[in-house]
């Protein structure tokens, strides 16, 4: 029983309990804005500020979706100690003009979302954020890519986390992600291929999925993972036998994503090693990029400078047939 205990212990903390960001870290919000997080969330620093970290074709024809299948409700071990909930957050965030968005994931479960709509966008994106907290805990990010990146978002939670209902394990969160873009699809006013799909960390995994699903305007992930055995093995090498060789292995799926990809990672990632995003990346088609944030942890505040390189990726590598 101790041995369980701190396999648990080993990769939950190793994914989910690195402090996060807080509102006042980033945009100057007082602290009671927003809770302390869990789970490693992204910080991003003013554009203006110095640059300390430096940065290191064509998407085929759209594939159909594989059929529906009503996913598992009863997680495995592994998935108990992936997913990492939380439900409690500001609900009615003052900082962010977003829409309430209530939908249901193919077994029926009920979802909750942000849609975060921008003037004139540069893309719509679907985001899909990690294993731990919810997108409450996230609304200056959100506010901060609407505005000042001109992206319309539909940020949702997965079944178990924030105000979604159900319980997680893989199969389920993957679905959750195939009706979030659907929705996002239809509040948006566009083709499901026209909506760019963003993961972090573990939602990096759901993003690639997706992407190799239906190929999508884009893609982009942030220090993400080859699989989560891979980081398993990392964190607590004698118990990551009990981790399935096929949970989440964006490493198998990522040859069939036909989009490009923009990749994110920084060379000091102590959460999900930089080789993870390497080995990633490496799998991955053209056209392709990689931003090498050096010196950065998983929870290092990203140079405006990175997400300046996001918007011209957008503009200039992802062509897309119409915008609302």
């Amino acid at each position: 029983m101790r041995c369980l205990i701190q396999l648990c212990l080993a990769i939950a903390l190793s994914l989910g309990s690195e402090v996060g960001i807080r509102a006042d870290e980033v945009l100057g919000a007082p602290q009671s804005r927003t809770p302390r997080s869990s789970f490693p969330f992204p910080r991003f620093a003013s554009s203006k500020a110095k640059d300390r970290q430096t940065e290191a074709s064509e998407a085929g024809a759209p594939a159909a979706a594989p059929p529906a299948k009503a996913p598992s409700r009863v997680p495995s071990l592994d998935e108990m100690i992936l997913f990492q909930p939380n439900r409690q957050g500001d609900w009615k965030p003052d900082q962010l003009q977003y829409t309430d968005v209530e939908f249901e994931s193919a077994d029926g479960t009920a979802l909750h979302a942000w849609y975060c709509p921008a003037d004139a966008p540069r893309a719509v994106v679907l985001y899909c954020h990690g294993n731990g907290g919810n997108i409450s805990w996230m609304a200056d990010y959100f506010e901060f890519l609407r505005t000042t990146h001109r992206m319309s978002i539909l940020a949702f939670d997965y079944r178990g986390y924030g105000k979604s209902k159900g319980t997680p394990t893989v199969e389920g969160v993957i679905a959750d992600g195939r009706a979030a873009r659907a929705k996002l699809a239809e509040l948006a006013g566009v083709a499901s291929t026209e909506v760019v799909v963003w993961g972090r960390s573990m939602g990096g995994a759901v993003a690639v999925q997706l992407a190799s699903e239906e190929v999508p305007r884009g893609l982009i992930l942030e220090c993400t993972f080859d699989s989560f055995k891979t980081v398993a093995k990392h964190h607590a090498p004698r118990w990551a036998f009990l981790v399935p060789e096929d949970r989440l292995a964006s490493v198998k799926r990522i040859p069939d994503v036909q989009c490009p990809l923009f990749q994110v990672h920084g060379t000091a990632d102590r959460v999900v090693p930089f080789t993870c995003g390497q080995t990633l990346y490496e799998a991955a088609n053209e056209p392709k990029f990689f931003y090498t944030l050096r010196g950065a942890d998983h929870n290092t505040a990203s140079p405006g400078k990175l997400y300046d390189q996001i918007d011209l990726f957008l503009d200039q590598k992802c062509p897309r047939t119409a915008m609302p």
